[in-house]
């Protein structure tokens, strides 16, 4: 359901790389959908879903961080107050000195605390040029007065250097932590399990290579020709 929810896509060549697109549906439209097909198997536990899931995550990593976030205590996840991804944020007129951007749009952003989370791609944010548009971005936001906490790619990828970065949201957000040994040991496998099934769509063959492509495509291309 979140890649439904997601504005990207994988490409048809490569499972490595994302095509930016509108979300396909969004939580509203699915809550009214189960709601007209009451009684049906697994609708309470979609509707239940929905409550924590984030609408507009832009890649496969987004949607693990958001999850983690999201995601309540007894499943393993932070159960974080619910917060915005890739929301459009406008520029006061000191942060438009900042950057070249016409708006911001904050990764993991709680709007009523101004807190703002910012995901660091290894993958999508190698560039000089994208480096710096970054450092824009964070600096701009600084200056309107919200708080930016980073999360670079190692970081998220380490259960407990994760955490740490938690324990500071939590601090901005004014929120207590629930907490135990069998309540990290949860939180720590709902990560390692999200970080798994993202290793597992990457190993999935690209929409190019599979059996019902390799047979049309030669014969759309065909069908062009003529």
């Amino acid at each position: 359901m979140s890649n439904m929810l997601g504005i990207f896509a994988f490409s048809t060549l490569d499972r490595m790389s994302l095509i930016s697109r509108e979300s396909i549906t969004n939580i509203d439209k699915i809550r009214d959908f189960v709601r007209k097909l009451p009684g049906t198997q697994g609708s309470k536990a979609l509707l239940s879903a929905c409550s924590w899931v984030a609408e507009r995550s832009a890649s496969p990593r987004e949607t693990s961080v958001n999850l983690c976030l999201a995601l309540p205590t007894r499943v393993g996840g932070q159960n974080l107050p619910p917060f915005e991804a890739n929301a459009t944020q406008p520029l006061d007129d000191d942060a438009s000195k900042l950057t070249v951007k016409k708006y911001l749009v904050p990764d993991v952003y709680w709007r009523s605390n101004e807190l703002a989370l910012e995901y660091n791609s290894s993958k999508h944010h190698d560039t000089e040029d994208e480096l710096e548009t970054d450092m824009e971005k964070i600096t701009a936001m600084q200056q309107m007065g919200i708080t930016v906490i980073p999360v670079t790619t190692r970081q998220f990828n380490d259960f407990d250097a994760f955490d740490t970065i938690v324990k500071r949201v939590r601090k901005v957000l004014g929120v207590r932590a629930q907490t135990s040994d069998a309540i990290q040991e949860r939180r720590s496998k709902m990560h390692a399990a999200l970080l798994e099934f993202e290793r597992s769509e990457r190993k999935q063959p690209s929409l190019i290579e599979t059996a019902r492509w390799k047979y049309l495509i030669p014969r759309l291309y065909y069908e062009d020709e003529c």
